[in-house]
């Protein structure tokens, strides 16, 4: 029985599959062998910022924590589904404000609201039944060459413009969590009617839509395409870890969509306590100031002081994702996905 008072060492076992962390193995939740005090689920592009913070949470709670780590979100989600019924997690680590509908859909969280709550912005509540705690968060925009590009679109009428004929780099929203964020930035945008219209008039205007932003990433910095859709973030990323200036951004006058990441505790977890205190624990100082420079988003806490290379980024004034919480349902998002490899792949 898991003991929230383990004696054991201070670990972290980190599960992956195709993935050079630690040496691949099954996806099969069994491979959690040993008797951790907590589990947390979460994906490979979480794994700096866990790998960082889960030995304090460890050192402090006096517990082991078995973290498990899929290789792309949707693993992840579909994993917590096949396990709905008899979760092997406690904690779920990563799941972005796009895809949560899918974990409130198959009712696989429960509420829980930390006092940690009361001190961030009201805007950042996105889940007000709060299964869903943000920890981090950014704006969607497009980031440039400088030295390719002088005067980018202003709004999204001249983004569909032909003079850009082939000059995006986009990523898939069935594969990758950036891609999705650009879908329901266009559904908030445009609404359910006129999106597909958005999405032709951009078609040709697309250099390459790639599985993972990663990938869209890397074809930027090869100048293998002037726009890639990022976050006004990643230009800080670009200065402190490529020490360049050359790359700006840009957002389209009418506005942008927030994309934000949260942790969850998992219904029926073994480790209640344990998992809502970790839940705290990632609202914590402890934690928020490792955020901005592991996920290169802003930290959901004000308390924190942000990198140099942050401060000159201005702070979007509109921001539309209210637009479609009143139809933001599991259906209504597998029905925009669908009509969206309609119109740009099949």
């Amino acid at each position: 029985m898991r003991s929230l008072f383990s004696k054991c060492l201070i670990r972290v076992m980190v599960v992956m599959v195709a993935l050079m962390f630690i040496s691949s193995c099954s996806n099969d939740s069994s491979s959690l062998e040993i008797d951790y005090d907590l589990v947390i689920y979460t994906h490979s592009e979480i794994l700096p910022l866990a790998t960082m913070i889960i030995p304090a949470f460890e050192e402090e709670y006096r517990c082991v924590v078995g973290l498990k780590a899929f290789p792309e979100p949707e693993d992840l989600l579909a994993q917590l589904i096949e396990e709905k019924d008899d979760p092997l997690a406690d904690v779920v680590l990563g799941v972005d404000n796009g895809n949560i509908v899918w974990l409130l859909h198959n009712n696989i969280t429960q509420p829980y609201r930390p006092s940690g709550m009361d001190s961030i912005d009201e805007d950042l509540h996105f889940d007000t039944s709060y299964n869903f705690i943000p920890y981090t968060y950014g704006y969607l925009a497009f980031l440039y060459n400088t030295e390719r590009i002088q005067n980018p679109p202003e709004n999204f009428g001249k983004l569909q413009d032909g003079s850009w004929n082939r000059h995006f780099l986009i990523s898939d929203p069935r594969t990758s969590t950036n891609g999705l964020a650009f879908l329901l930035w266009s559904v908030s945008m445009f609404g359910e009617l006129g999106y597909g219209h958005f999405w032709r008039s951009i078609k040709n205007n697309i250099f390459f839509i790639s599985a993972t932003w990663d990938q869209s990433y890397s074809m930027f910095i090869s100048d293998e395409a002037p726009f890639l859709l990022g976050y006004t973030t990643t230009v800080a990323y670009l200065i402190e870890n490529k020490d360049t200036y050359r790359y700006s951004y840009f957002i389209p006058g009418e506005g942008t969509y927030m994309y934000a990441e949260g942790v969850g505790v998992i219904k029926d977890s073994n480790s209640l306590s344990l998992a809502k205190q970790f839940v705290d624990f990632m609202l914590s100082i402890e934690v928020q100031q490792h955020v901005a420079k592991t996920r290169w988003l802003y930290p959901v806490s004000e308390r924190v002081e942000l990198p140099d290379s942050f401060k000159n980024l201005k702070v979007p004034e509109n921001i539309i994702n209210d637009r479609i919480n009143n139809i933001f349902r599991a259906s209504r998002v597998d029905r925009w996905v669908n009509r969206w490899t309609e119109l740009m792949i099949d």
